[in-house]
Formats: structure tokens, sequence, C-alpha cells
């Protein structure tokens, strides 16, 4: 049996192209793979896309391996947990979004306190939004 991220296709960011609709392409077909870039101090950026647009998770990786932010995508917009990662592997910052929507977001300090937080307004007109989009087309709720 193989490991399914090991098999996919990996290839440099800057081989993707991508069209006014977000559609990303590599060789001309939609993408389905690993896009990456190294930045000049290692760090390694990896982008998941399924059929075209980014899905799955994303990760920000240090030139020694550890993981620094990963982000979880769906269709192209933001969807579940992202987090950002201090050098000994805690955890900084964590948001939830759905559909591209921030639903609550924590931010700590060095001693692991909390320094900010953020709670979607149930009353205000993005969670009114956020209840449309989670009702979908046919009007039943989404998981």
């Amino acid at each position: 049996m193989t490991d399914p991220e090991r098999s996919e296709v990996r290839v440099p960011d800057h081989e993707i192209e991508f069209d006014s609709e977000l559609v990303y392409r590599w060789q001309g077909e939609k993408f389905t793979g690993i896009a990456y870039e190294r930045s000049n101090e290692g760090v390694v950026s990896e982008v998941r896309f399924l059929d075209g647009v980014q899905e799955g998770v994303s990760r920000d990786i240090s030139a020694t391996g550890s993981i620094l932010a990963e982000a979880n995508y769906r269709n192209n917009a933001l969807h579940g947990w992202s987090r950002d990662y201090g050098e000994d592997g805690s955890v900084t910052r964590e948001a939830y979004f759905e559909y591209g929507i921030l639903v609550s977001s924590v931010e700590y300090g060095n001693s692991g306190d909390v320094v900010e937080s953020f709670e979607i307004d149930p009353t205000g007109n993005t969670y009114a939004l956020l209840q449309k989009l989670r009702r979908g087309r046919d009007g039943a709720t989404e998981q």
C-alpha cells in the first residue's frame, strides 16, 4: 500500500497558472497535487490542489523540517482550522474558518496565555451569510 501524500505530483509553484475563475492548471490541465515554493531562508510552502482548486491542508515547513503553519482549504477557500506554530512546536495562533469566513481565532503569548481572541458576531451580517452558505443550495444544513 502506498502513502497517498508521497505519491502526489509535486511541482514548483511558478509552473502553476491560474485564470480569472481561480482554476489552477499545470501543463494545460486542471492541477491535482502539491505546488511548492522554497524561500531564501529555506522555508518550503506547500499548497495542495484537487481538480484545479486548493483543497486540503497547505503547510509552511522550516528548513529544519518543523511545521510553521498549516491551513485547511475547501474549494479555494479557507475551511477548517488554520494554525501557526512557534519554533518549539507550540501553537501561537489558531483560527477556524468556514467557506473563507473567519468564525473564531485565538492568539497565544509566549507563556501560552491568550493575548487576543475573536468570535463571529451571531447578530452580524457576516454570520447571516455564513448561515446561508451552511444551508447550501437545497436549504439543508451542512456539517
